[in-house]
């Protein structure tokens, strides 16, 4: 599997953001596509939001 490092997916010629969980059921996340990278800061940044609000 040499589009994995450790646990994550890192394959810039796969277009897309989710694909298929190297073992097991579900999706694991595309860190070279851009969109996933935006959605990784997004989703850390509302966290800390919300842990600032809170």
């Amino acid at each position: 599997m040499k589009n994995y490092f450790l646990i994550f997916y890192w394959n810039p010629k796969d277009k897309r953001m989710f694909v298929p969980k190297r073992w097991g059921y579900g999706w694991t996340v595309n860190f070279a596509n851009p969109f996933s990278l935006l959605l990784f800061a997004g989703s850390i940044a509302l966290v800390v939001l919300l842990a600032v609000l809170l």
